[in-house]
């Protein structure tokens, strides 16, 4: 019986993450639909709970890989819970216990992802059906202008049917370059025309900074690799028109974007700190609250906080809650873990997504010129490069398992083509 179930398994594996990595968006929207509902944010919950425990069986029981690495994550969360949860007072359990979940998720999926896309291959077609319904999920809500807000107060713009701005953020800016690299290799050029243009009005109707932050490094980077290809073939008179094109974008933006909910956000951020000149901006302080939401304020405040815990909560974290209170930290992943989780926790969930970062980067430079202008693992290295700003300037990327599952993914498939 275990032997057909294994066999089973290991035949259908991929399928089923296919069909997982497709519902995401989905399982995202019900939250956004049916917000503040607990029996439908449990039934998500314990839907992704559910998949965990099917990658460990998947490494445990049949691959029989990182037996060790799982059981010492399992272990880190028990003590995390006893050292967070049951040993403190004024704290949730169950909170601290789902935290601890969406903090494991991310090692789990990329341990797994990377073990399953050894021997197998994945099309880009369902990631980006994925993206497609993401996107999809939010440009139709914001025209019929009944999504969410993308901010509870001041700001404007919406959300479509999620409730998490950074999480559709991140999944946009990591999963774009894949897009463009899928309808490109299929020479579907007029569909992603459409699709980009459906993207930057969804991106602008949304009126955060991030991801249109990260479209404009990904249109930065894709210039100069198709000026570079052009100089290379000696294609003058193209350069020239693409030159003349930009010149042209440019001014069309210009014209554009101050119609929008990113441009009138712009405007409210910076009359909130009473910014009448360039000047003005040029303080730390106000650089970091107009750029980074402050981020670097609370990371220095959760900081010194960490560090004048008690030896256990240096050791595994401070928790998520303190005296019935969510405690609010940078947002930026790196620090995150290691304030919520501690430096075993923050060695134990980050230390297999940094050796694989690291061999990526590693491989990609040491071919770099080569590797550039393959435009399959460029775009692969410009995707995970995005994957690293996000997670250390926006965060919610690899603490939040929607997010995880894509980062994985794309990790898995960079390692495989670059090494």
């Amino acid at each position: 019986m275990i032997n057909k179930f294994n066999n089973f398994i290991s035949k259908n594996i991929l399928k089923i993450f296919i069909v997982f990595l497709i519902c995401q968006p989905i399982l995202d929207m019900s939250i956004g639909l049916f917000f503040k509902n607990n029996i439908v944010d449990y039934l998500v919950y314990f839907i992704k709970v559910l998949f965990m425990f099917l990658m460990i069986y998947y490494l445990f029981c049949i691959k029989k890989k990182s037996k060790k690495y799982i059981i010492a994550l399992v272990i880190y969360a028990i003590i995390y819970v006893l050292v967070n949860g049951i040993f403190e007072n004024g704290v949730n359990v169950l909170f601290e216990v789902s935290q601890v979940f969406k903090a494991i998720f991310f090692p789990v999926v990329l341990v797994f992802c990377l073990q399953l896309f050894k021997d197998k291959e994945i099309d880009n077609k369902y990631i980006v059906i994925s993206f497609l319904i993401y996107l999809l999920l939010v440009f139709i809500p914001n025209i019929l202008h009944i999504g969410h807000n993308s901010y509870e107060v001041t700001k404007e713009g919406s959300i479509g049917f999620f409730i998490s701005a950074n999480l559709i953020g991140n999944i946009f800016s990591i999963i774009l370059p894949i897009v463009i690299l899928y309808f490109i290799k299929k020479k579907q050029y007029i569909l992603l025309s459409i699709i980009s243009v459906i993207y930057l009005y969804t991106l602008l109707t949304m009126g955060t900074k991030g991801p249109l932050i990260c479209t404009l490094i990904m249109l930065l980077y894709y210039t100069i690799y198709i000026f570079i290809k052009l100089i290379k073939s000696k294609k003058y008179l193209i350069v020239t028109i693409l030159f003349l094109l930009i010149i042209i974008g440019i001014f069309v933006s210009v014209k554009i974007i101050p119609r929008t909910s990113f441009y009138r956000n712009l405007l409210v951020h910076l009359e909130f700190l009473e910014i009448n000149s360039f000047s003005d901006l040029m303080t730390f302080k106000n650089i970091d609250h107009f750029v980074f939401g402050s981020r670097f304020l609370m990371l220095g405040n959760s900081f010194n906080e960490f560090i004048a815990s008690p030896i256990l909560n240096i050791l595994f974290g401070i928790g998520y809650m303190i005296n019935n209170t969510v405690v609010k930290t940078s947002e930026m992943d790196y620090f995150v873990v290691l304030i919520h989780q501690g430096i075993i926790g923050f060695v134990l969930i980050l230390s297999i997504y940094f050796r694989y970062i690291a061999i990526i980067i590693k491989n990609y430079f040491k071919k770099f010129k080569q590797n550039f202008l393959d435009f399959e693992k460029s775009t692969l290295f410009l995707s995970i490069l995005i994957s690293i700003l996000c997670a250390f300037f926006i965060g919610h990327e690899l603490d939040t398992p929607s997010v995880a599952v894509f980062v994985s993914l794309i990790i898995s498939i960079t390692y495989k083509k670059i090494i």
